[in-house]
């Protein structure tokens, strides 16, 4: 009697003309979608993500984590926070790592989703603006939404916006493009600490959050 698919795990190389990414791919045998965990600001740390990583697994969903960076640009940013700021270098490296994904055959016919923080959120929903096809969903967590304000309508992705309840101008900001999404969006305020990556609640908190709009969203397609 034949079982569904074993887990797939393993390490992925991505090229780009500024250098490479190295990913974690993981894809349980009966993942209906995958879902991209960039490590940007708080969630800088891949260890920082384990929470959400096997959150989104159990569901089940696929995951992929992996820098937005390529080794040289995070030495530099390091430095000057140069490059976590550049919303269109971000969403160009969401767009080719997708566009590399959709290589895989295991992965070609699967929707993708993202959940992300801070300004890799901004960069998650413009490029889903600027390609409707790109994500079946969108989480984003304390994101800079106002920083795409222009592209909002565009997004067809599904989106629910988190943001702590005790980040008055996260808050404020994320009230104020709520309503500008072109897709059904929902905000959720949670109670968290300032750096809910170092908070097991907090991440507990946005993981569970996340792997339900993800489940229903992408399940869907």
């Amino acid at each position: 009697m034949s079982g569904a698919p074993a887990q797939e795990e393993y390490g992925l190389t991505i090229p780009l003309p500024e250098g490479s990414l190295e990913a974690r791919v993981a894809v349980p045998g009966s993942a209906p979608g995958l879902v991209l965990l960039p490590e940007l600001g708080l969630w800088r740390a891949p260890e920082r993500l384990a929470c959400l990583r096997t959150a989104l697994l159990a569901l089940p969903l696929g995951v992929v984590e992996l820098p937005l960076l390529t080794a040289s640009e995070e030495t530099l940013d390091q430095i000057s926070a140069r490059f976590r700021f550049d919303v269109e270098l971000l969403a160009q490296r969401l767009t080719e790592v997708v566009t590399v994904l959709r290589r895989i055959p295991r992965l070609a016919r699967m929707p993708f989703g993202a959940v992300a923080q801070g300004t890799a959120a901004a960069a998650a929903l413009l490029a889903a603006a600027r390609a409707p096809d790109l994500f079946a969903a969108l989480v984003s967590w304390a994101g800079r939404a106002d920083l795409v304000r222009a592209s909002l309508p565009e997004v067809k992705a599904p989106t629910l916006l988190l943001v702590d309840g005790e980040d008055e101008p996260v808050l404020e900001l994320t009230l104020g493009v709520l309503g500008q999404l072109g897709a059904p969006a929902e905000m959720r305020v949670l109670p968290l600490a300032a750096d809910p990556a170092a908070d097991d609640g907090g991440l507990a908190r946005i993981a569970g959050f996340a792997g339900d709009w993800l489940r229903l969203h992408l399940a869907a397609e």
